[in-house]
């Protein structure tokens, strides 16, 4: 015969009744049943709740709904659709929302739904076909002209970077992933401007071992075609008169404003 929870719970309240301690209930419960005698913890918490309210109900109360540890299908969907109305949704959202485990949360997202928190793939602009094409066309004179990078002419390439410094700080990269589903493409956002009060730190090198750091202002720097062109100083131009074997087939290459972007030459 099998002992059910309502069985040995009837035994630790007749020896409550009898009274017998929390430790000689548990040492006859062990003489009589063995492995299948309810626990040390499970008779001091009955002991404590027959103490507490005098209660003489054995079986479990009723509640509504499913356990917090069962994934079924209504949670399944439930969590489909907080992710479809915010991709930006957290743990702890759904937790409050479906008022379900933590740890059925992540086997619903991660083997029910198979979705992935990606981070968003910043893009400088949301181009053109014309402007992907015309970038395209740059990169495979630049590989010509080189000889896919073969050639000792690299040495004339001026390559840079820039730094901002700004008043306000938006999103952090961090801050927008989003839930992908298994079969959708990664997502990606438009890079936008932090502030107006900022200040410009390109820094220019010719070589490796060369570096140049300036402040530009405002009348040194401007767009073309959509890329952030600038004007040299006259310093920066002398070394690389120095340093280039021909000052006029020097290239200069400026990244984009912000990090993840393409480089263009002028």
């Amino acid at each position: 015969m099998e002992l059910t929870r309502e069985n040995s719970r009837a035994m630790i309240y007749y020896d409550f009744r009898s009274g017998l301690t929390q430790k000689q209930c548990v040492d006859r419960m062990i003489s009589a049943f063995g492995d299948e005698a309810p626990s040390k913890t499970t008779i001091y918490r009955w002991f404590a709740e027959f103490q507490r309210v005098k209660r003489v109900k054995l079986s479990d109360d009723p509640r509504q709904g499913h356990p917090k540890t069962v994934v079924t299908q209504e949670n399944v969907d439930a969590v489909r659709k907080l992710i479809e109305e915010d991709q930006h949704v957290t743990y702890r959202e759904i937790q409050a929302t479906l008022d379900i485990d933590m740890s059925q949360i992540q086997i619903i997202l991660h083997e029910q739904l198979g979705v992935k928190k990606l981070f968003s793939r910043w893009i400088p602009h949301s181009l053109c076909e014309e402007q992907k094409a015309a970038r395209v066309t740059w990169c495979v004179r630049t590989l010509e002209r080189f000889h896919a990078g073969s050639s000792n002419a690299v040495y004339n390439i001026v390559s840079g970077d820039e730094s901002w410094i700004y008043a306000y700080e938006p999103e952090t990269k961090n801050q927008s992933r989003v839930w992908v589903f298994e079969n959708e493409l990664k997502p990606t956002k438009i890079v936008r401007s932090r502030s107006v009060a900022k200040k410009w730190w390109p820094r220019l090198s010719p070589k490796p071992a060369m570096l140049r750091l300036f402040l530009l202002r405002d009348k040194e720097r401007l767009m073309q075609n959509g890329m952030l062109a600038f004007v040299c100083h006259r310093s920066f131009l002398n070394s690389v008169k120095r340093t280039a074997t021909a000052a006029s087939s020097s290239i200069t290459t400026m990244r984009v404003l912000t990090p993840h972007t393409e480089q263009k030459s002028f």
